[in-house]
């Protein structure tokens, strides 16, 4: 401010040292004109100093030569301009201010001259910077993840995936952007996964399902897919976000699982058989050989002259005799499992049950059936072979689902345990097409399917009878039928 200032120059000075912004304006070819108290204050200069920017301190280093090639860039053009710079303050920190200058024209368009001002940005540069060193630090966390990761809009269009995507594919986002599923799922999946995927979306809730995803080599594995929605405050969807889990090694194993599973049982089947075979040729060969012998004996003294009678009653009495004995060795093969006595612990069938559960819970959702379960709290132990118990339950179970095999509708199994009288008593109950005898079930080699043999309900009534158990079996009143067995409980021990 000057002597020769007016008083209207007076007013606008006290009105631009007054405003909170660093405000100033040049001459048409750049060069200082007025500064506010403001910029005085944070630079700590007086005005003769400010005036010689280009060649002083006021600039970072970094900042100061880019900055004046641009603006002396825009005074040529007599365009705005714009841009973040690092600016000292009076104790040498610097901080980001956004500096913006624009020029004023007579009629005749002529530059006057600039006005400007400088806005301090610094704490937006920071959280700015803060921003991306998070942002950086998540998508590195996403990358390393073992699984592939990705964010769609709400409209289900891709979004943003990690590079465990890009790299299993082999193609940038902007590929994967314009896909289809018909270029990544299997083709025995598609159907499947649009199904799955278009109700999912629809639905607005967290979804999942297993695919096979062909990698950029041509092969295809066996992938968990997984997506949950973002809500705004207000509950509108945001975007979807997804989790692409390998699960081929484990998807592998559980076939070859299955695999060796139905082989071992096709083997204990014929591996039983044959022991009946053996059994039944062994023990019955030396009666029918005896019955053959008499038969022989018994016609020689019949066409005898004259015939001895004494002999050949003597004859039919051995044969008689040695019949009788084919008849009572096929009856004790009846039991087609002679167990040795069961190796007993204390055991609660609860927990027994639902470890027989887990081991046909494939079976169980190939199958589609659903499992229901009214186990009783507290149940008592009973002294049972672990082992014994879970083959027994696993056939029961097994039973019931094949009972429920041609069944169009909802496919419901039941295990139900309490206590009664003293007796743990388990009961498995389908709705499946019923029994017409409760007893003969568990006959030897009685079946009712085509490809069954009849033999495993034949081991449970073995397996409950060795434990000293009862096992019987009953229509339902509406469709089904219902298996129960009951064992002595453990003793309680006195409090």
């Amino acid at each position: 401010m000057t002597d020769n200032d007016s008083p209207k120059d007076l007013d606008v000075r006290l009105i631009l040292d007054s405003l909170p912004v660093l405000v100033f304006t040049f001459s048409p070819n750049g060069e200082v004109e007025l500064i506010n108290k403001p910029i005085l204050d944070y630079f700590g200069r007086t005005f003769e100093e400010l005036r010689a920017w280009r060649g002083s301190d006021l600039f970072h280093p970094d900042d100061l030569a880019p900055m004046t090639r641009t603006w002396e860039t825009h005074i040529a053009a007599g365009t705005a301009y714009s841009a973040e710079h690092r600016l000292r303050r009076a104790d040498g920190v610097y901080r980001w201010f956004r500096l913006r200058a624009s020029p004023i024209r007579d009629r005749e368009g002529r530059v006057l001259h600039w006005h400007g001002d400088l806005t301090d940005i610094d704490e937006l540069k920071r959280a700015e910077t803060a921003a991306r060193e998070a942002e950086r630090a998540l998508a590195l966390i996403l990358d390393s993840i073992p699984a592939m990761v990705f964010t769609t809009k709400a409209t289900g269009e891709l979004e943003w995936v990690n590079h465990n995507i890009l790299g299993y594919f082999g193609r940038t986002l902007e590929d994967l952007q314009a896909w289809q599923f018909s270029d990544s799922v299997h083709p025995d999946d598609l159907a499947h996964t649009i199904a799955e995927w278009t109700a999912g979306a629809r639905s607005g809730k967290p979804y999942g399902f297993e695919q096979r995803l062909r990698r950029a080599d041509g092969a295809y594995r066996w992938f968990e897919f997984r997506a949950a929605p973002q809500h705004d405050d207000d509950g509108s969807l945001l975007r979807w976000h997804g989790l692409v889990t390998d699960i081929h090694e484990q998807k592998i194993a559980q076939a070859d699982m299955r695999t060796l599973h139905a082989r071992l049982a096709r083997a204990s089947q014929i591996a039983t058989v044959s022991h009946l075979a053996a059994a039944v040729a062994h023990e019955v060969s030396q009666p029918l050989a005896a019955v053959v012998a008499n038969g022989h004996a018994c016609r020689r003294w019949l066409v005898a002259d004259p015939p001895n009678l004494e002999r050949a009653r003597l004859g039919v009495e051995r044969l008689v005799r040695d019949s009788n004995t084919a008849v009572d060795v096929i009856n004790r093969v009846r039991a087609l499992f002679r167990h040795s006595p069961p190796v007993t612990s204390d055991l609660n069938l609860n927990e027994v049950i639902e470890e027989s559960l887990r081991l046909i819970a494939d079976d169980v959702v190939q199958r589609r059936v659903s499992l229901e379960l009214h186990l009783q709290r507290d149940l008592p132990n009973v002294a049972a072979d672990r082992v014994q118990m879970q083959q027994l339950i696993i056939n029961l179970a097994r039973n019931g689902i094949d009972a429920m095999a041609d069944l169009s509708s909802e496919k419901s199994l039941l295990l139900r345990s309490r206590e009664l009288n003293g007796e743990v008593i388990v009961e498995v109950t389908d709705v499946g097409a019923g029994l017409a005898d409760g007893t003969v079930v568990f006959e030897p080699f009685y079946t009712t399917k085509s490809s069954g043999m009849g033999m495993g309900l034949s081991i449970c009534k073995s397996i409950v009878d060795a434990h000293g158990g009862r096992l019987e079996a009953a229509p339902n009143l509406d469709r089904g039928a219902t298996f129960r067995f009951a064992l002595s409980a453990s003793r309680r021990e006195a409090l």
